[in-house]
Parts: structure tokens; C-alpha cells; sequence
């Protein structure tokens, strides 16, 4: 799929961001069975050396929980950590990975429905 976009190193990726042509790649990228969320395309811009977040359920948790909200969708999550990273000496890759490495600590209940009182 990459290949025939003439996408085959992360400099071509990178390319084809300064050039315009990320979003038509995006788009076929989407395609493929069980990439249609993006969140798989972002985590490919990040490993090519983009500024992006990669918001999977560690980073929607984070955000949601610093809104007290229960759920954050994707596009929302990585607008806001884009948005509130300031440090000049923190890539957002490196925020992104220690959201991840926070969240992965907090222990969260199991998601099981309780029996039903009678």
C-alpha cells in the first residue's frame, strides 16, 4: 500500500507531508481492514520522526481523566496533548510516551457488570 505510493522509507513519508500528498496516503492507509480509527497512522507519522500522538486508549484515558469525563474520542485526545505541549525540551513523542507509561501504572478496576440484586 506504502510501497505503491512510492512510500518507502520514512523520509518519503515525511515528503509527502511537506508536499501535500499525506492525507490522499492517509486515506488508502485507512482502507485496510481494522485501520479505518487513524490511530495506527498516527503511530506510523511518530515512528517516521512527525510531531504527532498517537491517542490508543492509554492517551484517551489520560485526557479524559483530566476533563472528569468518562470517554474522549481520538481526534479530540490528540488535539488536546498537541495543544498543551509546551516544552521546548520534551518531544511530543516523548510526551506521548510518558502519558503512556503513567497510565499503564494506575490500576483500574475490571470492567465487569455486577449480578443483578434480587
Amino acid at each position: 500500500m506504502l510501497t505503491a505510493q512510492a512510500i518507502n522509507h520514512p523520509t518519503d513519508l515525511q515528503a509527502a507531508i511537506r508536499t501535500g500528498r499525506a492525507e490522499h496516503i492517509e486515506a488508502i492507509w485507512r482502507t485496510a481492514p481494522g485501520q479505518r480509527s487513524g490511530i495506527s497512522w498516527r503511530y506510523l507519522l511518530m515512528l517516521a520522526g512527525v510531531a504527532e500522538v498517537k491517542p490508543d486508549r492509554m492517551i484517551r484515558r489520560f485526557v479524559a481523566d483530566a476533563l472528569h469525563q468518562t470517554r474522549v474520542d481520538a481526534q479530540t485526545a490528540a488535539r488536546l496533548v498537541t495543544e498543551v505541549h509546551t516544552s521546548p525540551g520534551v518531544s511530543l513523542r516523548a510526551l506521548d510516551h510518558a502519558i503512556w507509561q503513567h497510565q499503564r501504572t494506575i490500576r483500574r478496576p475490571p470492567n465487569r457488570s455486577s449480578p443483578a440484586e434480587g
